[in-house]
């Protein structure tokens, strides 16, 4: 059988957020994958429970939130939900350039119909002039999750938007293409995937409305850790979520990234 991940970011509050829930809701209900990596989820907002709540309670899923800032109050979080047992959960900050941390990285080990699958999902700073710390900011990601690895369970994936597109020296890294992290990971589009790819485009009204300084990015992944040896993943297919609107709102500023992994 297939694993079928959806990693999306969802946009935070931002937008008409109340009625961007439902939409979003109605996407994941139409995807229905077994794994959801969540970027830019509130954690609360104006007397809401954390939306990762609320969304594992209508799919009957377990969940894990990442964790609190260090510095300030942000309520912005990196979230996963299985509708199988999260064995072991994780989560960890990353660099900042001041005192205010917030990025993480946020996984669990889940107990699939195929094996130990250790997931993690990430979303790294978004500023344009800012690869170094980008760079920084993935290596410390890897880095954990290299950390973190259990035996004989399958290569690990990862997850999220990491706000660089593919020829960036960032993706690169994680790839091979150039000196690597702590572990190369395969991109999941580059194997499966059918056109650009693109997850913040002018083709979401949002994008096109906000006349953005740089749209049409592929910013969001899912990666595979290589493994030479032992268990091994391999993309079935990979296709964009949440490309149109539903009853008249787009869910999100981001398109998802979906994907069909078998052993």
């Amino acid at each position: 059988m297939a694993i079928r991940i959806l990693t999306w970011n969802v946009w935070l509050f931002h937008g008409d957020w109340e009625a961007r829930q439902p939409a979003i809701t109605a996407v994941i209900d139409k995807v229905q994958p077994d794994v959801i990596a969540l970027q830019e989820s509130f954690d609360t907002h104006e007397g809401c429970r954390p939306q990762v709540e609320t969304l594992a309670e209508h799919l009957g899923f377990e969940f894990q939130q990442g964790p609190n800032p260090e510095g300030f109050d942000a309520p912005v979080r990196n979230s996963m939900l299985s509708r199988w047992p999260m064995k072991v959960r994780h989560s960890a900050l990353l660099a900042a350039e001041g005192p205010n941390r917030y990025r993480s990285v946020v996984g669990a080990h889940i107990e699939t119909p195929e094996g130990l699958l250790p997931i993690f999902t990430t979303h790294l700073e978004h500023r344009f002039d800012r690869t170094a710390l980008r760079q920084k900011q993935l290596g410390e990601a890897v880095a954990f999750i290299e950390s973190v690895e259990v035996e004989d369970s399958l290569p690990p994936v990862l997850t999220g938007d990491l706000n660089a597109v593919p020829d960036s020296e960032e993706i690169r890294r994680l790839t091979g293409r150039t000196t690597p992290y702590d572990r190369v990971f395969i991109d999941a589009w580059d194997v499966a995937g059918e056109g650009d790819g693109l997850t913040y485009a002018t083709s979401n009204r949002v994008i096109a409305d906000r006349g953005s300084q740089w749209p049409n990015r592929r910013l969001d992944y899912i990666a595979i850790g290589y493994s030479s040896g032992g268990p091994k993943l391999r993309v079935r297919d990979i296709s964009l979520a949440g490309t149109e609107p539903v009853d008249g709102v787009m869910a999100s500023d981001h398109y998802g990234v979906v994907a069909n992994l078998t052993t």
